[in-house]
């Protein structure tokens, strides 16, 4: 509470402490925490499984690229570092636009990915094995028509 207070965390917006919103979010987490957390874990599975196999397609294909990932949420970011830590790294070493163009060419093999290259993605409860699979493999004919 003192960081509130001094203003060293921002704690703003239209759904803070709604009631409404937190009961939301109360019911929503009892369901993931169900049955010791299967929700969570299968959402990370599925993340671990589609990052691994996004590092492999580069690898295989000799695309400077890297996945960084906090748990489920990930970022694809075209550079030959082997990680960016900060903004003014990914000003210097990303190539915004090719992500971008990965993104709009995406599209036409039925993947939906932000083509801003600075927002991340994420694995849902929603997403199944198949869904990575699929886009694993749209990945990959992006990738070839961009080269």
């Amino acid at each position: 509470m003192r960081a509130l207070a001094s203003g060293g965390v921002l704690h703003y917006g239209t759904h803070n402490a709604s009631r409404i919103g937190l009961h939301a979010a109360r019911a929503n987490l009892r369901k993931l925490m169900r049955d010791n957390g299967a929700a969570f874990r299968h959402i990370w599975d599925l993340a671990d499984h589609f990052a691994a196999g996004l590092t492999e397609l580069f690898r295989r294909k000799g695309t400077p690229a890297i996945v960084q990932r906090v748990g489920p949420m990930f970022q694809i970011m075209f550079t030959d570092q082997a990680c960016i830590r900060d903004y003014r790294e990914f000003c210097l070493f990303v190539d915004r636009k090719k992500y971008q163009r990965l993104a709009l060419k995406l599209f036409e093999y039925g993947v939906y990915t932000s083509p801003a290259a600075t927002l991340h993605s994420i694995v849902t409860g929603a997403h199944s094995a198949g869904d990575v699979a699929q886009t694993l493999i749209a990945m990959d004919h992006a990738l070839e028509a961009l080269e």
